[in-house]
């Protein structure tokens, strides 16, 4: 392997990792900060529903999965690696932290949501 191909590997590994770590983060509702990539998929509360939901919003960008892949890998870090092994042109064309970050929608305040029931206006 030459350093070209090493450093592509290594940017494929980051860029699948951070994608991991969002979906983890969605799914599980732990905060971002908190999903390291070397920790076991169990230490993240994850069970066999949420693997089958990150299983099925993974497969819409990647490609069929095997059903099997949270059993497979037991971290993240080890389960990026794998897909930027073996999904390369797919790692490559996901949205990287910024779009994604772009993507979702901001929250709406719930202040901003409903007016005040004295800004309302009156009827005649």
């Amino acid at each position: 392997m030459t350093d070209y191909d090493s450093d592509l590997l290594e940017d494929l590994e980051e860029k699948a990792s951070g994608y991991l770590a969002r979906l983890l983060s969605e799914v599980t509702k732990l905060p971002l900060a908190r999903v390291d990539a070397g920790s076991a998929f169990e230490g993240f509360g994850l069970d066999s529903i949420m693997a089958v939901t990150m299983t099925e919003r993974m497969e819409a960008d990647l490609g069929p999965l095997p059903a099997t892949l949270f059993f497979e890998f037991g971290t993240p870090r080890e389960l990026a690696r794998h897909l930027a092994t073996t999904r390369r042109s797919e790692v490559a064309a996901l949205p990287g932290e910024a779009a994604a970050s772009a993507a979702a929608p901001a929250p709406v305040p719930p202040a901003a949501a409903v007016p005040p029931s004295s800004t309302l206006p009156h009827p005649p």
